[in-house]
This record gives structure tokens, C-alpha cells and sequence, in this order.
């Protein structure tokens, strides 16, 4: 297995691993090891369905079960796999801001990871960025500031700034049952012992003890730094990447850039990283 960095702040490619046959317990830890040093990792020329997604993510812990997502956005044969799908009936502009996965949780996903078997002939990248390497960035005095405050995540927000009433995949009722939580605006990633900014423009509302004023040019201030290209890394997919990244410490966005007629379409799933670093 050769591990080879691709970004500046995030992002390694691996090469020599067949994820599906690869039944050596020591390059698991050396996967799970290089995930946790470069916070993204890209696979090429894997062929996944939805039951080797799961598979493949339990090499790092459980793997999520989105309930509350409506049954069909996910794969038939499996409800833990998400149907990422630029077709018309489909969710064609699901992840177009920045964000990090099931924020809007108690439990958010530690990881996220995806396949896609279908791109489009020309854009359709998924772009990162590192909220550590943006945390690293701030002076002293703004992470002081930062440092102990709350923001509210809602999932309802994104729904407000990325769908038309016609073009939702949630319902109302469906939002309802996700009540918005609280997390910290900085969090301490459980294996590196770094700190990271916890925020995203898609499903943070607002930060808990400021006045809106102050708490709305906080978010556009945080929003804009962490889109910072020095802190990104943009992958331009072909058939058969996975990819897997760490949403404590970064966010993403699919880019929308490809035609309507052109179709992006693969498999997306999510879980916990409870799996030993040395064993």
C-alpha cells in the first residue's frame, strides 16, 4: 500500500489496496492511521455496492442508519447506504454548501465516505476543506474568542438555502422530527488531540449568548475564512473513487457545475470511528 498527499492541508491518495480482498489486519490500521494523519483519503478504482459500503466502512466502526431520511433515498437493499443521484427525480443539489455530515445530530458522523460509478463528462467535484488547518490559521485573540462558544445546528436552515418547496427530499413533517441541537464551535478531534472549528453555512443558525448582529457577521466571518483555498483540497471524480474523509475536521460541498443532462451518481454513507489506531 503507498499513501502519497495530494493537498497542502488535507488529502492523500492510496494506491495498492483492493478494499473489497484486502484481508491484512496491520494495512487496516496503516488505513486507519493515514485517515486520522491526512483527514481525507481517496481510493481509485474500487467497485462498491451498497453492501461492500458497509462493509467498508466497519473497518472503522458502526456504520450509521439514517432513520429520518425518507426510505427512498436510500438503496432498496440496504436503508444505511445513501442513492447520491443527479437524475431529475433525484436530490440533484443535496450537498451543494458547505457543511459537515449530520451536523444537525446529537450524534453527528465522525466519517463519510463515497463511490461514485456515474460522473459527468466534465465537473461535478466534491470540494473539502480543513476546519483544523482554519482553526491553525486564526490569531490568538480570535481563538480566544471563539473558544468555549455554542452554535445551533438545524437542519431546516439548509433546507431554506438549497431546496424550492417542490425540490425538498424531506418533508415538513420529516424536519419536524429533527429539533435543531447544540454543539461546540470548537471541538478536540478524539485521536489527534487538535482542535478544529465546528461550523458550517448550511447548518449553523446561529451561536448561542450573541446578539444576532454579532452572531451573523461571527458565522459570515467563519464561513468565509474556512473557504479558503490554502485550507481545501478539490476532487475531480472518475468512475470507481472512493473517497472517505473525517467531518470533525473538515467540511465539503458538491459543486454544481455539469449539465442537467449529464448524470453524477454513486453511493454515500456514514459512521462512527470507535476502531483501534494500533490493532
Amino acid at each position: 500500500m503507498q499513501v502519497k498527499r495530494i493537498g497542502g492541508a488535507l488529502g492523500a491518495r492510496v494506491d495498492g489496496i483492493d478494499v473489497l480482498n484486502e484481508p491484512d489486519p496491520a494495512v487496516w490500521c496503516a488505513v486507519r492511521a493515514a485517515l486520522v494523519e491526512h483527514s481525507l483519503l481517496v481510493f481509485p478504482g474500487q467497485s462498491l455496492d451498497p453492501a461492500t459500503m458497509e462493509t467498508f466502512g466497519e473497518h472503522f466502526g458502526p456504520v450509521l442508519a439514517p432513520t429520518w431520511v425518507t426510505k427512498a433515498n436510500f438503496a432498496p437493499e440496504n436503508q444505511k447506504i445513501f442513492v447520491l443521484s443527479s437524475r431529475p427525480d433525484r436530490m440533484r443539489y443535496a450537498g451543494s454548501t458547505w457543511h459537515s455530515d449530520y451536523s444537525f445530530t446529537e450524534k453527528p458522523a465522525d466519517l463519510s465516505w463515497i463511490h461514485l460509478h456515474k460522473v459527468p463528462s466534465v465537473g461535478g467535484d466534491t470540494a473539502f476543506t480543513s476546519t483544523r488547518a482554519a482553526w491553525d490559521a486564526l490569531s490568538p485573540r480570535m481563538q480566544a474568542y471563539l473558544d468555549g462558544l455554542v452554535a445551533v445546528h438545524d437542519n431546516a436552515h439548509r433546507h431554506k438555502l438549497q431546496y424550492m418547496s417542490d425540490d425538498a427530499p424531506l418533508t415538513r413533517t420529516e424536519l419536524a422530527q429533527l429539533p435543531p441541537v447544540k454543539h461546540p464551535l470548537v471541538r478536540t478531534h478524539p485521536q489527534t488531540g487538535k482542535k478544529a472549528l465546528y461550523v458550517s453555512e448550511a447548518l449553523v443558525e446561529r451561536i448561542v449568548g450573541l446578539p444576532p448582529r454579532e452572531s451573523d457577521a461571527t458565522l459570515r466571518f467563519l464561513h468565509e475564512h474556512c473557504a479558503q483555498p490554502q485550507f481545501g483540497y478539490r476532487h475531480a471524480w472518475t468512475v470507481d473513487d472512493l473517497v472517505i474523509w473525517d467531518n470533525r475536521c473538515t467540511n465539503h460541498t458538491a459543486v454544481q457545475d455539469f449539465g442537467t443532462e449529464e448524470i453524477r451518481e454513486g453511493y454515500l454513507a456514514s459512521g462512527y470511528f470507535t476502531a483501534d489506531l494500533d490493532k
